[in-house]
């Protein structure tokens, strides 16, 4: 019966406002901060104080991953884009060699993506990497790449859309700024800003916030947008049994996630996402409120109000991952084996 009834009004907002297929896994806001700037805040007067300067940025990315402090990593990256920029800047590389290296830097960007799981972000900045490169975009490492995404199972769609995207690329430019802002015209806003506009809106941001899962802050969103209509339905003392079906639907796939993967060393939510694209949360993912309760699941005081109040005590306390621990299993496996299998088809050793 609870599936059924969250089946109804999920699929609801699915046809209204959009599928969860289309999710922009590689998260907008990186791509826009990975942009370098031309505001420069120091000059790089030659190449040896420039070459300096990268080599140590190089050495703290190796070590952050060595020690897997992948945001630190991540803000690595992004500064030896900036780094990047000022030179450029400031004139001690070409364009031609900031395009060059520019390239290297998406290309290392692609490999980290990929082994935190994030496979369409990865694709994404291998494709700018072959864009940036100069290389051709039906080139070895290109169709490489499209195999291995086929292979897991990404529909060639995704892989046509990005091709259509860097085919409207100026493949001549007079400047980095002509470049850059074609590309910040480009980019569509943020989902996490978008979704601000809908505060008023609760099944306008419950679809948008659905079209981002499973990001921890889409099920925070998620739950706060089916609270508003709870909260609306209690007011003209109308029944919200349904919605309250999702939202406590939402707090129990939420429990699937773990904060981290020992198994395959890596941040929780890279399984979490793995398991939410490959799964059916209606067959796959069943769970009773009597076997799963309230008290492990991320509830606030009044939910667990409204949920006591309409179905009583549970018998039993737990997460939808000890529930599931077979599927959570297999994919933490799945996602060691995608990971191997990525490096050994580019050469890619660890750093």
């Amino acid at each position: 019966m609870w599936g059924w009834i969250v089946f109804g009004v999920v699929f609801f907002v699915f046809y209204k406002y959009g599928k969860k297929g289309d999710k922009k896994e590689y998260d907008n806001r990186k791509q826009q901060e990975h942009l370098p700037t031309t505001t420069s805040t120091q000059s790089y007067s030659s190449h040896d104080k420039l070459n300096r300067d990268l080599s140590e940025v190089d050495r703290k990315i190796r070590l952050a991953i060595n020690k897997n402090e992948m945001d630190a990593a991540w803000g690595l990256l992004d500064n030896k884009s900036r780094i990047l920029a000022e030179a450029l800047s400031s004139r001690a590389i070409s364009y031609k060699e900031f395009l060059s290296l520019d390239a290297e830097n998406y290309y290392h960007s692609a490999i980290f993506l990929s082994y935190e799981g994030r496979d369409e972000g990865a694709f994404q900045y291998m494709c700018w990497y072959a864009f940036l490169s100069g290389k051709v975009l039906e080139d070895k490492t290109v169709l490489l790449l499209k195999k291995y995404f086929d292979k897991a199972n990404f529909v060639n769609l995704y892989f046509e859309q990005v091709m259509s995207f860097l085919a409207k690329l100026p493949r001549t430019h007079n400047s980095f700024s002509d470049v850059s802002n074609f590309l910040r015209n480009y980019i569509p806003e943020y989902w996490a800003d978008e979704i601000k506009q809908y505060k008023n809106e609760p099944l306008k941001r419950l679809g948008l916030a659905y079209q981002n899962l499973p990001l921890s802050v889409a099920f925070k969103e998620a739950k706060i947008a089916v609270r508003a209509l709870i909260r609306e339905k209690r007011k003209y003392k109308t029944d919200y049994e349904a919605e309250l079906e999702i939202l406590y639907g939402l707090a129990v796939f939420e429990s699937m996630a773990i904060p981290y993967s020992t198994y395959a060393d890596t941040p929780g939510y890279n399984i979490m996402n793995l398991v939410w694209k490959n799964t059916n949360e209606f067959t796959d993912l069943t769970y009773d409120y009597q076997q799963v309760g309230y008290k492990k699941l991320r509830l606030g005081v009044t939910d667990i109000k409204w949920i006591v109040a309409k179905w009583g005590e549970p018998q039993t306390h737990s997460t939808l991952n000890k529930v599931h621990h077979d599927i959570w299993c297999y994919y933490e496996r799945e996602f060691v084996k995608r990971r191997n299998d990525f490096c050994a088809n580019f050469g890619v050793v660890k750093y």
